[in-house]
């Protein structure tokens, strides 16, 4: 590839990066912005509690059931 292309190529991604700004900044202006998660909101979903005493199988359990939640 020479220079010359190499060139062109840039301008055409930066012409398509300035189309493509106003569409995403719209898209940006109706998606509301995310509430943070909250202690609450966790506790909502009545996680089972850990005890510590568990073997790795139900620990790995516990795990994916925190995870499912969060």
């Amino acid at each position: 590839m020479n220079v010359a292309s190499a060139d062109e190529i840039a301008q055409v991604i930066h012409r398509m990066v300035d189309v493509m700004q106003p569409v995403a900044m719209q898209l940006r202006a109706m998606v509301p912005p995310a509430r943070p998660v909250t202690m609450e909101d966790v506790l909502k979903h009545k996680p089972s509690k850990f005890s510590g005493k568990a073997t790795p199988d139900e620990a790995d359990a516990w795990l994916k059931e925190c995870e499912k939640i969060f």
